[in-house]
């Protein structure tokens, strides 16, 4: 008897008992089970409703709705097809159990539907009647109760998953509930799932994407149902016709062809542990205009794999787990292969219906950018087999492949589609947008392009289809020989086709203009209608500066033999068919015949030249005055000429007859006037007065004299600039027989000159452009200096005169030679401004502040020639004169002043006037030597305090040294006045110090603090010593008595030689005592500006004086002068809080600061040190205020904020800075050796150094460090490394670290400028094996023409001296600064920086790099700007050198090119860096002759500031910065 089949509901409890038992029997996987459910349930995360969807299609079902009930959180999925079995509960239960034995069913029941659980508190299936429930609730009570687990077992399999106490480690899927359901509907099987409620932004993303391409490839599913709460229903519905080759489904309003191809899988891809045949399903649906936009790859649903393809594909690929990416399988390469084929079927069906676009673009991917690999390598192919398909649409109406496809541009390839389909057939249509052009390089051959249409041109075209083909011919032809023109244009005269081998003209505009032209010359005009058809199109792209005929030829002249109607065209077809005439012809008289002919016809067309003064730039052959043929360009106007009889007068007895040119009477012509024939020879080329010719200056190494010249002129020379980089466009005039021109007369050279216009200008208002380029082209080089005028200039003929100098002496010694008659002159209308004015350009002076210093000496050597030796009168003002001017050339131009041999000077000795040798005279500012010696000295004759350096330089003379003179010791102090005198110089002290300071009777006023402390302390170091004898030795005279009033220097006092008086009331009353007293203050303040105040102070009564210079000074300046004598407020307030920490009261009377002194060594105990008068009460800026606070904390018990309450943050913070300095290549050294074993790091290089070194160094302290006297700055820069930067600095372990840009050649070979690159590439330049990214990065960043940091500069090795000196304001006038600020960050040079400007920087940084390591050592100086070749080098500085000093200090410079006019460049970065570190910030100032050093240009004096001073003039361009330069 057979056995009575179980129920649906007692094969699942049955099903649930033996799940229940094997979890009892087998505890250990109940975990492996639970682990494997979450796991699964992640694969599938997104994937829930396409899973269900796919349940619901396995079923057979051609109906599912999905209903989604918002207010009680379910959603369900329904179906019709069969009812769910108890195997496929199993394969819930089992996981990787399935049912799905079909070859054609894909993916497993049991897994995907484990995706649910991501959304579900419980799933019910309603089925067979029955209710199957799975649940969190239901895996408690299993795991809780009904596995019969005790707790320490319950614990043990918690920690096992590391689980809390109250977690259910248990699947929830493993066993269900099942009770008896009885359903009230007609669906078969309904999924139901409560979910949680932070699922429901994932379901609705979900039931978002459900669209109507979901039905396309399911295998039952025709209806599909989504019931959302609250909202319409929405459904879609597919319908299906089968077709021959296809099948077209409808789904509501949207139709796609679908072409299928299925099969199975050959052998070597079959699963052999299967027993099915497997098959493979191909299915390609899209719409008839290509619309779809669903890039997804479908595997009957879609996966999250993207085939940017106008259409869907569904592909039976061997999917991951999770059903959204490919299996990298030999299955999956086979699929592809076969989709490639049954799209290129599509493609072809398309191509039989209609000739356009739309097979192309099925087989063309509008994005290839993908992360498959496999989708990767299906474009390509997918490509290659489109290029060899006929899908290419021709004009013909065919479909051709890619190797025939030819295509210009969208308007030509239309135009031949519209009016000449089988002139060029293989012309493509017009491109669609979104098509990339493919075709760049399919063109015709230029051959066949040309024989084509010239063809075309020789049927009936419209003037408009002429004009348009030249229209669209003009951009895609280009021509190299006349061959490749084409004859399509049409003449004038009877609208013929011209041969392309013509030469045709634009139309004539000037009305009646007509031109006759010999039958020989091959030219023509072209048709008027034409030319305006043509016109009309591509006059809006003209430049309007050029003529329209110019213009029209430039635009067309690859397609047509045009040139632009220019007269002189037309007229040169007639010179040179009378050339090849003349060559021919037999005799002498028939060529003069020729030449006349020619001169006559020229004439005659000659008033339709359109400009008649620009000469012709063709030979023209010519008769002479001797009737023989001789070129224009080398024949002279005549004296039949009006220009003529000049050109004799000038060149007389140089030229001979055979440069003239043939009276006019003899050409045969008749003349209307002379004066036009002249212009009619001179536009032939006739010269007028002088030849002129042109020359290109490139790579012409004859004329580096010239370039030099340019350069010497105040241009500066830009980096990388010579000769061999000129341009050809640099072309220059020049006088072609100069040797000649050089031995007129000077009064008929001046003639010429005025006469000349354009010698005029040459030499007047003359601009000459230098064209260069340096891997690209570089702006121009703008010079005033013509070539013409540096002829002039080269043979010297006026540039050792002057015009008009006053002293005629000086005036007859530098003109002798050169004389001009300017009453000549006049005759010809030029007076003498005019003529005086040519004269400065032909190189004369305008005074002898102007002239070179050769003549300058030359000047001074001529002078003894001039004089009696025994009266030179005036000679004292004619040394003045020549000094200052070699003063204002040595400051003002950069020229090395070289004193000649042979100089003889005028001085006084013994009271008379002698010549001598200049090395033998001497000169002091004051009279610092007794009377006696300096009587017996030859004293230049020459003004007293003019300044003694400058004649030491210029002429060569001694300096007088009192420190050659000693006093002996048998000098005798006067006792009696000697100590009244001394009393009365302290009190006089203070009025001294108001008048040095602030006297009316100063031309400069003295303000800076610095300034200010100096004559203080002159003043203060002044000792006077009154002795009634005293004896001294100079030289080698011992003994010599000292004279009364007279007085000598030894050891920083002056003694002085008084009669004997009885008290010092009488000695004040001498007018000689009050003089030598005069003349010593002037020599210890080092001025002459006060000697009558000092006289005043000397003679007037005390109370008196003191009295009026309360009257004389303000308020404020007398308490300046209290403060250095007395005792200032800051002084008081910073020591009353220091006694009253003592509990001691200060006394408010003191006034004097020697009282002040001595009150508070006794009541504190303590000793103020000598360099008391150096401590700054307001900031700890230096070490004598440092150490006197650090002695005070000690000596008194307290503590720094005790003493001084704003702290010392300062004094730190510069310790610090070069401490960091110091340590700068350790850290550097360190961080490059951990990142070459750190290749992922590598890439912050610069970043760490950074960092490291353009921290603010506040940052390295915290608020108490300001008030702690003692820090270990190498600890607080450590520690800061350690915190910030990925290195333990340990200085013993480092090894030298070889910094070096490792790809030099491959950036050349990109031509890319490192400057110009991010700083995490430019970083990896410096480590090896980075050569992939770097190059990579090029690839995507070099543009054409890119700059190269590539520098060929050859460096002039020559190492110049560091001179000390100091900026004097200029007179040049100046425009207003106009502020603008600017952010600091990282910034190196680049070359692009340099297109719009010329400044030899990097030359000027590289010889004060040489200069500064020179004098200071390799190791102590950094080269830090962009110019450098270090990794961290930074323009952003605003500083381009530091070194360490004498005393350990590092100092900051800016280096500058000095200009040849005293002037520099200084950005608002630079300037507002300058002044913030003034103690610190330097000038190098680079020239020829050494470089300047100006220590602190930016101290300014109390009274000053940067736009107001009296060391520069500031010019904002940022700044232009004018002065002059003195030395120290």
């Amino acid at each position: 008897m057979l056995k009575k089949a179980m129920t649906f509901k007692e094969e699942i409890e049955n099903l649930i008992r033996e799940k229940t038992k094997y979890y009892r029997e087998n505890r250990d996987y109940i975990i492996r089970d639970y682990n494997d459910e979450k796991e699964l349930a992640k694969e599938y995360e997104s994937r829930q409703l396409l899973e269900l969807l796919q349940n619901v299609d396995d079923t057979g079902s051609k109906k599912a709705q999905i209903t989604w009930d918002k207010e009680n959180n379910t959603i369900a999925i329904a179906n019709m097809g069969e009812s769910f079995s108890a195997s496929g509960i199993k394969s819930i239960m089992l996981g990787h159990f399935s049912t799905k034995i079909k070859p054609h069913f894909i993916g497993n029941k049991g897994l995907g539907f484990r995706s649910v659980l991501n959304w579900a508190e419980s799933i019910h299936i309603y089925s067979n009647e029955n209710k199957v429930t799975f649940s969190d609730k239901n895996a408690k009570t299993v795991f809780e109760e009904t596995l019969e687990l005790t707790e320490l077992q319950k614990k043990e399999l918690r920690q096992a998953k590391g689980l809390k106490s109250s977690a259910i480690p248990f699947p929830v899927l493993a066993i269900p509930t099942i009770k008896e359901y009885t359903s009230n509907n007609d669906w078969k099987t309904i999924v139901e799932v409560k979910y949680k409620s932070t699922a429901e932004d994932s379901i609705k993303k979900q039931v978002n994407e459900l669209c109507a391409e979901l039905l396309l490839f399911l295998n039952n599913i025709e209806t599909l149902v989504i019931s959302i709460s609250g909202e319409a229903e929405q459904s879609y519905t597919s319908k299906r016709k089968e077709k021959e080759d296809y099948c077209e489904i409808t789904i509501n309003e949207k139709s796609w062809k679908v072409f299928t191809k299925e099969k199975p899988l050959p052998d070597k891809l079959q699963d052999k542990e299967k027993s099915d045949l497997q098959k493979y399903q191909i299915k390609v649906a899209f719409q008839e205009d290509l619309s779809d936009r669903y890039y997804k790859l479908f595997n009957y649903f879609p996966t999250k794999v993207s085939v940017s393809l106008p259409c869907i594909i569904h592909c039976t690929f061997e999917l991951n787990s999770s059903r959204d990416y490919l299996n990298p399988s030999d299955v999956n390469i086979f699929i592809f292969k076969k989709l490639r084929k049954l799209l290129k079927k599509c493609a072809v069906h398309l191509t039989k219906k209609q000739v356009d676009w739309r097979p192309f673009k099925l087989l063309t991917p509008i994005e290839k950018s993908t992360d498959s690999d496999l989708v990767a390598d299906f474009y390509t192919k997918i490509d290659k087999l489109k290029k060899e398909t006929k899908v290419y649409p021709a004009i013909n109406d065919n479909y051709i492949p890619l190797n025939k496809a030819i295509y210009y541009n969208n308007e030509f390839n239309l135009f031949f589609k519209e009016n000449f389909k089988e002139t060029l057939p293989d012309l493509i249509f017009p491109l669609e947008d979104g098509i990339v052009n493919e075709f760049k390089n399919d063109t015709y051959k230029k051959e066949y392009l040309v024989e084509q249409i010239d063809t075309l041109s020789q049927t009936d075209l419209s003037i408009k289809q002429r004009a348009q083909l030249i229209i669209y011919l003009k951009e895609i032809h280009t021509s190299e020989t006349s061959e490749e023109l084409f004859s399509l244009l049409i003449n004038q005269k009877n609208k013929a086709v011209i041969s392309k081998i013509t030469t045709t003209f634009t139309p004539v505009k000037r009305a009646k203009a007509e031109f006759e032209i010999p039958d020989e010359v091959k030219v023509d005009f072209i048709n008027t209608e034409l030319y305006d058809a043509i016109l009309i199109k591509i006059k809006d792209g003209f430049d309007k500066k050029e003529p329209e005929s110019r213009e029209f030829q430039r635009a067309i002249k690859n397609v047509v033999n045009i040139q632009p109607y220019d007269s002189n065209n037309v007229i040169d077809k007639v010179i040179t068919g009378t050339r090849q005439e003349i060559a021919s012809a037999k005799t002498e008289n028939d060529k003069r015949v020729l030449v006349k002919e020619m001169v006559k016809a020229l004439y005659i067309n000659f008033p339709n030249i359109d400009n008649q003064l620009e000469v012709l730039k063709t030979e023209v052959p010519l008769l002479n005055i001797n009737n023989e043929i001789f070129s224009s360009d080398n024949l002279f106007l005549s004296e039949t000429y009006p220009s003529g009889d000049t050109t004799r007068t000038i060149f007389e007895g140089i030229y001979e007859d055979e440069v003239y040119l043939l009276p006019i009477n003899e050409w045969g012509i008749e003349v209307e006037s002379a004066q036009e024939i002249e212009t009619f020879f001179l536009w032939l080329g006739v010269n007028k007065y002088i030849k002129i010719g042109k020359k290109s200056l490139e790579n012409n190494w004859a004329e580096n004299e010239y370039i030099e010249t340019v350069f010497s002129k105040g241009l500066t020379k830009p980096d990388n600039f010579d000769i061999s980089r000129i341009s050809r466009e640099s072309v220059v005039s020049f006088i072609s027989d100069f040797n000649l021109i050089k031995e007129i007369d000077v009064s008929k050279l001046l003639l010429l000159v005025l006469k000349d216009s354009f010698l005029k200008k040459q030499l007047e208002n003359n601009e000459e452009h230098l064209y260069w380029s340096y891997v690209k082209a570089k702006p121009a080089i703008s010079t005033t200096i013509s070539y013409i005028q540096f002829q002039f200039l080269k043979y010297k003929i006026f540039t050792s005169y002057i015009i008009q100098d006053t002293n005629e002496t000086l005036k007859s010694i530098v003109n002798k030679g050169v004389f001009i008659d300017y009453t000549w002159l006049k005759q010809y209308g030029f007076d003498s401004n005019t003529v005086n004015s040519i004269l400065i350009q032909l190189g004369a002076k305008d005074t002898i502040e102007t002239l070179h210093p050769e003549l300058l000496y030359k000047v001074l050597l001529d002078l003894p020639s001039q004089f009696d030796n025994t009266k030179p009168k005036g000679v004292q003002n004619l040394y003045k004169v020549v000094v200052e001017a070699l003063e204002e050339q040595d400051l003002n131009h950069d020229l090395k002043i070289e004193i000649p041999e042979g100089l003889d000077l005028y001085a006084k000795k013994d009271g008379e006037t002698v010549l001598l040798p200049a090395s033998e005279v001497y000169y002091a500012n004051n009279s610092v030597l007794p009377k006696k010696i300096e009587k017996s000295i030859p004293i230049l004759n020459y003004p007293k305090r003019s300044g003694q350096e400058k004649l030491e330089k210029y002429l060569g003379i001694q300096i007088i040294n009192p420190s050659h003179l000693v006093l002996n010791d048998d000098f005798k102090v006067c006792l009696e006045i000697d100590t009244d005198f001394e009393k009365l110089l302290e009190q006089l002290k203070p009025a001294l110090l108001a008048y040095r300071l602030f006297s009316k009777s100063l031309k400069k006023e003295i303000a800076t603090k610095k300034a200010i402390q100096q004559n203080v302390d002159l003043l203060k170091s002044t000792s006077i010593k009154l002795v009634e004898k005293a004896t001294y030795t100079y030289n080698n005279e011992e003994r010599i008595p000292l004279e009364n009033y007279d007085f000598v220097i030894f050891k920083g006092a002056y003694y002085v030689k008084v009669p004997q008086f009885d008290n010092l009331r009488e000695l004040l009353k001498e007018s000689d005592f009050s003089d030598t007293f005069a003349e010593i203050m002037s020599i210890q303040f080092k001025i002459t500006d006060l000697k009558n105040d000092f006289r005043f102070l000397i003679r007037n009564d005390i109370k008196d004086t003191m009295h009026l210079i309360k009257k004389d000074f303000d308020e404020e300046n007398l308490s300046i002068v209290h403060s250095f004598f007395g005792v200032s407020a800051i002084e008081m307030n910073f020591w009353k809080p220091i006694f009253e920490q003592e509990d001691i009261v200060l006394k408010v009377e003191i006034t004097k600061q020697e009282e002040l002194i001595h009150y508070i060594e006794e009541t504190l105990k303590i000793e103020i040190p000598n360099t008391y008068n150096q401590f700054n009460f307001e900031e700890c800026d230096n070490v004598h205020t440092y150490n006197f606070i650090k002695y005070l904390t000690k000596k008194l018990g307290s503590n720094v904020e005790q003493i001084y309450p704003q702290g010392i943050e300062k004094w730190h913070i510069e310790r610090l800075r070069n401490v960091r300095e110091d340590s700068e290549k350790e850290i550097t050294d360190s961080l490059w050796h951990w990142l070459d074993k750190n290749k992922r790091e590598q890439k912050y290089f610069l970043k760490y150094i950074d960092k490291f070194k353009l921290e603010p160094l506040d940052h390295f302290f915290n608020n108490q460090s300001r008030f702690t006297l003692m820090i270990d700055y190498k600890k607080v820069l450590l520690d800061f490394v350690k915190k910030e930067l990925p290195i333990t600095f340990q200085k013993n372990n480092i090894t030298d670290a070889n910094i070096e840009n490792n790809y030099k050649s491959l950036l050349l070979d990109y031509h890319f400028d490192e400057n110009e690159m991010h700083d995490e590439v430019r970083s990896l330049l410096y480590f090896e094996d980075n050569k992939e990214v770097i190059e990579e990065y090029l690839i995507a960043n070099t543009k054409e023409n890119g700059t190269t940091n590539e520098d060929e500069t050859e460096e002039d090795e020559t190492l110049l001296d560091l001179i000390d000196a100091s900026l004097i304001k200029s007179d040049k006038k100046t425009k207003s600064p106009k502020k603008k600020k600017k952010k600091k960050t990282r910034k190196t040079h680049s070359k692009k920086d340099d297109d719009a400007k010329v400044i030899s920087g990097k030359v000027a940084e590289q010889k004060a790099l040489s200069s500064f390591k020179h004098n200071y050592g390799d190791e102590n100086v950094k080269w830090v700007s962009g110019y450098s070749d270090t990794p961290d080098r930074n323009d952003d500085l605003q500083y381009d050198i530091t070194y360490k000093d004498e005393n350990d200090i590092w100092k900051q410079v800016e280096v500058k090119a000095l200009s040849k006019n005293n002037s520099f460049i200084l950005t608002q970065s630079e300037k507002e860096h300058g002044i913030e570190e003034s103690n610190i910030y330097e000038f190098a100032l680079v020239s020829t002759k050494g470089i300047y050093r100006v220590y602190s240009p930016f101290s300014f004096e109390t009274t000053e500031n940067f736009e107001s001073n009296n060391s520069f003039k500031a010019e904002p361009k940022d700044y232009t910065l004018h002065f002059k330069l003195k030395e120290k």
